[in-house]
């Protein structure tokens, strides 16, 4: 049997009994290290830091405890994918916008400027989604880390229903959001559609069409 002991060999008798003591109450301490480092074990207080650790590249503190366990989870995959199409898309799905379409300038028709590129979000496949001011800056966020650098880009909200589309609109100086809504009946848009042209004083453009 291996001897753990840290003493020398002329301790005294009293040493090695405080010795065993201390050692016994540090064996009976939890050590959940295999927990904390597991996305889906490690206790919810710790998840930031878990985050920090495995490099998450976006986060947010006001996502529910299953988000940020998915983000995490997905960490090794969002960075691999970092600067790449899937990873834009993945980044997207992570924050509950799915069903994304990413469009490169040479895949427009006619082509889009070089370096450039189009995201459309299907406002009917998100309907439980709010796209109000914060989350539209969440998105415009998650595109900028997960892109190349280089890339300019533009996000473009469809809907091809017949009913009213709340939106309302947030963005930086370099993005731009357009959003476009496929209805038979122009006064299916909702206030909160047109008011997005008054929300945004630059490079917003709304377009209704009826198809």
């Amino acid at each position: 049997m291996a001897n753990n002991s840290m003493l020398p060999p002329a301790a005294t008798p009293l040493m090695r009994a405080i010795e065993a003591v201390i050692a016994d109450r540090y064996a009976a301490l939890p050590t959940p290290h295999e927990d904390m480092q597991n996305p889906w074990t490690c206790p919810a207080k710790f998840l930031p830091w878990l985050a920090w650790s495995r490099r998450v590249p976006f986060w947010n503190d006001t996502w529910s405890e299953d988000r940020k366990r998915q983000a995490i989870a997905s960490s090794f995959d969002l960075n691999r994918l970092r600067g790449f199409v899937p990873g834009v898309l993945l980044g997207l799905e992570i924050i509950g916008l799915s069903g994304c379409h990413h469009i490169e300038w040479h895949e427009e028709q006619p082509e889009a400027t070089p370096g450039t590129f189009r995201v459309e979000l299907p406002v009917d496949g998100n309907l439980d989604v709010s796209l109000d001011a914060n989350r539209q800056a969440e998105m415009i966020a998650v595109i900028n880390r997960m892109k190349r650098r280089s890339q300019h880009f533009a996000v473009e909200v469809r809907s091809e229903t017949n009913t009213s589309v709340p939106f309302s609109a947030a963005l930086s100086a370099s993005n731009a959001i357009s959003a476009t809504m496929v209805t038979g009946d122009p006064s299916a848009a909702s206030d909160g559609l047109l008011s997005a042209i008054q929300a945004i004083g630059r490079v917003c453009h709304i377009e209704m069409r009826a198809d």
